[in-house]
């Protein structure tokens, strides 16, 4: 992945997403994923791929892999981590369109597998999606033309199955909304109580702010209304997603 938008994270985050990933697949099955994604020209994008940033785990995460329609290997990749999925005792459970945002259109097909927890007890569900990037407009070279459209800046990063990358302006621990959908404010209180810190009315990205210009804040995390066109406490959550503010 090439682009002066691109960083490549080195260390213990590689570390971290190779043991996740051993986790969904066990040893051999991890070690031919990573061999599968650069075959096929596949990336893991999203909250799986920062959670190893981060260096943490997300006990209900999932783990998303994304072909590019336009790949001359996009059949191949389909069928080969479709095959791969299933004997590994994934199943394929929901297949369906994503039109949420104007750019680009996905199709989504979901696999689940059932593990035992030597942990917990019981059983966990591991779930695997295959997103197909649609688009047929792209402003920059796929998959970095991804995280163009995706609403959490946190997640603008991915996994080609041998290098880790984040986003040059993607600042964590902190992350800002790109884009507002029905599902924001869940979804700013997802990552905000997996550790990350919402930062109100700041995008690096279209205001060309450097990331050593964000002042880390230190202390508890407390959720306020926004308070724009004179709305408070009272404003419609429908309207103005619930902010988040470090006090």
């Amino acid at each position: 992945m090439e682009g002066p938008d691109v960083v490549e994270v080195l260390g213990a985050s590689v570390v971290c997403l190779i043991a996740q990933l051993c986790a969904y697949f066990g040893v051999p099955g991890a070690v031919q994923f990573c061999q599968l994604l650069g075959h096929t020209g596949a990336y893991v994008l999203g909250s799986f791929p920062l959670q190893a940033i981060l260096q943490s785990s997300w006990h209900a995460g999932d783990l998303d892999i994304f072909l590019d329609s336009h790949s001359p290997r996009f059949v191949y990749g389909i069928v080969v981590l479709t095959q791969f999925l299933v004997q590994g005792g994934y199943r394929a459970i929901t297949q369906h369109r994503n039109e949420q945002y104007e750019y680009p259109r996905f199709s989504v097909t979901t696999f689940l597998r059932r593990n035992r927890s030597p942990i917990h007890g019981g059983f966990t569900i591991r779930r695997v999606q295959i997103i197909v990037d649609l688009s047929t407009v792209r402003r920059e070279p796929w998959p970095v033309s991804l995280w163009q459209n995706f609403d959490i800046s946190a997640c603008c990063c991915a996994f080609d199955g041998t290098r880790l990358y984040k986003a040059a302006w993607n600042i964590l621990p902190h992350f800002f909304v790109q884009k507002y959908h029905d599902a924001t404010a869940v979804r700013i209180q997802k990552y905000v109580s997996r550790g990350l810190l919402y930062l109100d009315d700041v995008d690096p990205q279209q205001n060309g702010e450097e990331v050593g210009e964000v002042e880390e804040v230190r202390g508890g995390l407390q959720p306020v209304h926004t308070e724009q066109n004179g709305s408070g406490p009272e404003a419609d959550d429908n309207d103005h997603p619930r902010k988040f503010v470090k006090r």
